[in-house]
């Protein structure tokens, strides 16, 4: 009996102490991709619920960094639809935009009658430093949102 009681002990003491646990992530799919020939500077896809814009932050010439941030598909969708609606008469001043865990800046610029957003990310609402996108074109930016 003293056995059996120990041995029932131990199991339950020892499996009580596991600490880790593996989660079932759920398949992350495509949206967008924009290249050019030195590789990819952005990205957007879809995993679960959530959807994830990465970019290839251009604040450095020699290091390669990545940064992204994260919206849910209402959010995406509407910063897509605020992106084309100011893409023709595109505001001097950025447009700040609060996110859930960080900050982001759609700054337009035009030049030679082309316009072109760059995306300025700061990582945490409390950072000093912030990433900067690659200028994209408007065909660039449906392609990023899966629009093409």
């Amino acid at each position: 009996m003293k056995l059996i009681f120990t041995s029932l002990f131990l199991m339950i003491t020892l499996s009580s102490f596991s600490q880790l646990k593996v989660v079932d992530m759920p398949e992350e799919e495509n949206i967008g991709k924009v290249k050019n020939m030195f590789g990819t500077f952005f990205e957007s896809y879809r995993q679960g619920e959530f959807f994830t814009i990465m970019y290839k932050d251009m604040n450095y010439d020699q290091i390669v960094e990545y940064k992204s941030f994260h919206m849910n598909e209402k959010s995406f969708n509407e910063l897509y639809e605020l992106i084309m609606n100011k893409w023709e008469n595109p505001p001097s001043d950025s447009i700040m935009i609060e996110l859930k865990e960080s900050f982001i800046w759609l700054d337009f610029k035009r030049a030679l009658g082309i316009t072109n957003l760059i995306i300025r990310h700061a990582p945490s609402k409390n950072a000093n430093i912030y990433g900067r996108s690659a200028a994209l074109t408007e065909k660039k930016v449906k392609k990023l949102f899966g629009k093409k």
